[in-house]
């Protein structure tokens, strides 16, 4: 029989995966080497316009402040807290700060804050930013509420866990 060969293909579908993984490459490739840097580059220059002596200039350098302490690993609490007794004290408008905060970064300032910070210091940064915004007793009445959650998700995690009534 000299008829002809059987030919047996294969990797059909082997092609469309390496080009799947290299598209994907490319995209991730474009991301940090394209992307990442020219948005870095676009901050970077809305960031040198700034003039300290107006009111949009001081929102414009807290809000690049508070980015700063939010950024990374853990938050600075404790520049946050500085930045807050300066928006108090130089009467510069937290709507201000936040508007200028969403045109360098694209991202609402208060849901970045609740974020980073704790209840107790989210208490303590708006009594900061304004001391008006809640009395000794709202603190505590806060404080209370959050305590009582926190017990009562240990109590829930503790009776949930069978290893439990071993220890």
């Amino acid at each position: 029989m000299q008829g002809n060969p059987i030919v047996v293909q294969s990797g059909g579908s082997t092609k469309y995966i390496v080009y799947g993984i290299l598209i994907l490459a490319a995209g991730v490739l474009g991301y940090f080497f394209l992307y990442k840097p020219w948005r870095q580059q676009q901050e970077a220059v809305a960031n040198n316009n700034i003039d300290p002596n107006t009111k949009s200039g001081k929102a414009k350098v807290i809000a690049t402040k508070l980015r700063v302490a939010m950024a990374g690993w853990g938050t600075n609490e404790k520049l946050m807290y500085e930045l807050a007794d300066q928006i108090r004290t130089e009467k510069i408008p937290w709507n201000d700060v936040a508007k200028e905060y969403y045109a360098l970064y694209k991202r609402d300032l208060v849901k970045d804050v609740q974020s980073e910070l704790d209840s107790k210091e989210i208490v303590e940064f708006w009594r900061r930013v304004n001391p008006a915004t809640l009395t000794p007793q709202q603190q505590n009445q806060y404080a209370q509420a959050q305590a009582k959650k926190a017990t009562a998700s240990v109590v829930a995690a503790a009776t949930m866990n069978p290893l439990f009534y071993f220890i």
